[in-house]
């Protein structure tokens, strides 16, 4: 099959049954969990309170709005730009926001994420451009990759949200073709529920695909095209269009299975990004939520003690921090937990020099002025504070910011 013809057959899916639905339920107070603000917070590496400062936002491949509409929530006065080749989707979505006066400011758009000449390519313009759940039904994935990176800011961030190398749609198109069905002719009928019925009972990860709106299994698992790729697939087509890969939000729920003082310590002095592909090389991930950014991320000195004290760091707002709650032995606990988007919980011993982080949310300043006295209880085991910083910054519960001739040095 032909690009042309496949990219007709994706957009006429779309047009039949837009994302994600019409269903009457697309309610723009509702959370957009796949999109976490407070986590892409904590990979920047500088300082601000709250949300991050982003003012032109992009939402590429915005389907019938709802990720648009809580964009403006999170940022108020940011001008939002969201773009997609479906009309139908389009119409929905405007037809959503003008029963919302209060998101008029968002511009819904007509586009094609792969033409140069479109209205939303401005060069340099977005500091922020979120694509979740279209680039893996683009053919010509490579050339969106190149219009995201000529439209993003010099700080500018990219999300991604797309399809890894064990999406469930792989084997669910599969099973349809053992059994005589044409995947590409999806008819919601009660034979094709039958049929994903038998592939949710027969692939034993509980996945319950059946109870799935149309929208979805249209789309999403029996779309005529689909890039299922591994991360380090997806880091290819950033690195050829100039982005750099920042972090995956697998990376996360992964690190915290090796809280373990003779586990975590293995991974020392690691970057976030080989961490990341560690993460990558032992687990199957079946959808990415990936970051990258126009600029390289700054080194963190980690072999170097002196300089890392030298960092300003700051408090981030990806965490709910509760109070430390004690162990069966009397050891004081980090009770932390993620918000909306992730179900991690972890717990690490927690001591005055974890308090003394934790409580740095305004602002940024030196490591070593706000540790003070205390590092003198880590005067003969260097390595132990240093575990504990890296747990904490890499975990994003902190993050260490480099100081200006450590970024300049890694720009050089």
């Amino acid at each position: 099959m032909k690009q042309e013809e496949i990219e007709q057959r994706v957009r006429a899916g779309y047009d039949q049954l837009p994302y994600p639905g019409i269903n009457g339920n697309i309610d723009p107070k509702e959370c957009w969990a796949w999109v976490n603000i407070n986590w892409i917070g904590s990979l920047m590496p500088t300082a601000f309170n709250g949300d991050p400062p982003f003012k032109r936002i992009l939402v590429a491949g915005c389907g019938t709005g709802n990720e648009a509409f809580q964009m403006q929530n999170s940022f108020p006065n940011a001008e939002i730009t969201a773009v997609d080749y479906s009309e139908e989707s389009i119409r929905i979505a405007q037809k959503h926001q003008n029963e919302h006066p209060h998101y008029a400011n968002i511009r819904f758009e007509v586009g094609d994420l792969t033409v140069e000449e479109s209205n939303w390519v401005k060069a340099g313009y977005y500091d922020f451009i979120s694509c979740h759940g279209a680039m893996s039904y683009i053919p010509n994935a490579q050339n969106v990759f190149d219009l995201f990176a000529k439209c993003l800011s010099e700080e500018g961030i990219f999300y991604l949200g797309a399809n890894g190398a064990t999406h469930c749609g792989i084997k669910v198109r599969k099973s349809f073709e053992s059994l005589g069905y044409n995947p590409n002719k999806f008819k919601d009928t009660l034979e094709t529920r039958r049929l994903i019925e038998l592939f949710d009972r027969l692939s034993g990860q509980q996945s319950h695909l059946a109870a799935h709106t149309p929208t979805y299994i249209d789309s999403d698992i029996l779309n005529t095209f689909s890039l299922n790729l591994a991360l380090s697939e997806w880091g290819e087509y950033a690195e050829r269009s100039g982005l750099h890969f920042v972090s995956s939000a697998e990376f996360i729920p992964a690190l915290g299975k090796t809280l373990s003082p003779n586990i975590f310590s293995l991974l020392v002095p690691r970057s976030r990004k080989e961490l990341c592909e560690l993460v990558a090389i032992n687990t199957n991930v079946a959808f990415h939520r990936l970051v990258f950014s126009k600029k390289i991320p700054p080194p963190i000195p980690w072999n170097d003690p002196d300089a890392l004290l030298d960092c300003e760091f700051q408090t981030t707002w990806f965490y709910s921090i509760q109070n430390p709650i004690s162990d069966i032995y009397g050891e004081l606990m980090l009770n932390a937990k993620i918000a909306s988007g992730y179900t991690i919980d972890f717990r690490w011993p927690i001591d005055e020099i974890s308090l003394k982080l934790l409580r740095q949310q305004d602002g940024s300043r030196r490591i070593k002025d706000v540790l003070g006295d205390s590092l003198e209880v880590y005067k003969d085991d260097a390595h132990a504070l240093l575990v504990k910083l890296f747990m904490f910054h890499q975990l994003g519960i902190i993050k260490i910011l480099p100081t200006p001739s450590i970024q300049d040095s890694n720009n050089a």
